[in-house]
């Protein structure tokens, strides 16, 4: 919203210090003034604190389980085909 710290401070009603100390992470927030800033920025609370939308960390979260799926299949097959490389060698 291009709010300088000052502006933001004044329209939340605390002081600039405050979000000074809490934009640079000398502070830590309350849960009532994460919940006054996602409504005053009409947002998630979840993008406050996380920083993304809960969909993307949804999308995030399925990538990574198909990749571990993924990853686990590979493994059974490079598993499969070591035995039947085996077996093949006893054969000949």
């Amino acid at each position: 919203m291009n709010l300088s710290q000052e502006q933001l401070a004044e329209k939340l009603n605390v002081s600039q210090n405050m979000i000074a100390k809490i934009e640079c992470g000398l502070r830590r927030p309350s849960v009532d003034f994460l919940i006054e800033l996602a409504e005053f920025f009409e947002t998630s609370l979840h993008y406050i604190v996380i920083g993304t939308s809960e969909e993307a960390t949804d999308k995030k979260r399925q990538r990574e389980e198909a990749i571990k799926q993924i990853d686990q299949m590979m493994e059974l097959l490079q598993n499969k085909r070591k035995k039947l490389l085996q077996m093949k060698e006893k054969l000949d």
